[in-house]
């Protein structure tokens, strides 16, 4: 990354509601809902080290940069799943799905550099756009969930 990053820090859940639709006769279904998110990557300078922005360096030391990329807060969810037993089944099933949350990661950036070495707003912009491009390539995030489900 053009940044240097020392520290990452990783905060992440989501919960979903999900409708599930069985267009076989047999146990694999689709699903579609909404997720509700908290996901967020934390980028962070180190004091001791220096600090690129699009090119143009500047000493840490009091200077910092400190880059938060988020995770939409709702999301929309499509996915495909297997469960080993059918809907009316009474005991233990396992389930198995696969999906994707769409989104896009959005940036909030705390700084002081503005100024320092001629960086300015359009070089800090660049270094956020490079490293979200570099962290987060997709527009979607996704998922992979197995477990198991009771019937009574």
């Amino acid at each position: 990354f053009p940044v240097t990053i020392i520290a990452k820090f990783f905060s992440n859940y989501s919960l979903g509601s999900y409708v599930d639709w069985y267009p076989f006769e047999k146990n694999f279904r689709l699903s579609a809902g909404i997720n509700f998110n908290r996901m967020q990557h934390k980028v962070a300078s180190q004091n001791a080290s220096a600090i690129t922005v699009n090119g143009k360096t500047a000493q840490a030391g009091t200077n910092y940069l400190d880059i938060t990329y988020k995770f939409p807060k709702v999301t929309p969810y499509f996915g495909v799943g297997y469960e080993s037993g059918t809907g009316n089944d009474y005991g233990w099933n396992g389930v198995a799905e696969v999906g994707v949350m769409i989104g896009r990661y959005d940036a909030e950036a705390k700084t002081n550099l503005l100024g320092e070495n001629s960086i300015n707003l359009q070089d800090l912009s660049a270094e956020i756009d490079a490293n979200r491009n570099a962290m987060f390539k997709s527009r979607y995030q996704p998922i992979a969930k197995v477990g198991l489900k009771y019937g009574y």
